[in-house]
């Protein structure tokens, strides 16, 4: 049995989990810890259609990072489509 709570750093990892995103504000997707080969694994499901070249993004959940340090507004400008 593994616990609940973990963390996971892709940045070596050689998976296209990598290039999703964090977004509190506006996530498109989700992520959910599912078992593969008895070894916990990543699954990550659109929470609504995800247009083609649209970046994908998910709840990271983590009230640490940094740029989660600046405020609502201006992650929302950042996370403004241009």
């Amino acid at each position: 049995m593994f616990s609940p709570i973990f963390s996971v750093d892709a940045t070596h990892s050689e998976g296209m989990g990598k290039m999703i995103n964090d977004s509190h504000l506006k996530p498109n997707s989700k992520v959910m810890v599912e078992k593969k080969e008895g070894k916990p694994v990543l699954a990550i499901y659109s929470i609504h259609n995800i247009k083609a070249g649209e970046e994908i993004l998910y709840d990271y959940k983590d009230t640490t990072a940094f740029w989660r340090r600046v405020s609502d507004s201006f992650l929302a400008f950042l996370t403004f489509p241009v």
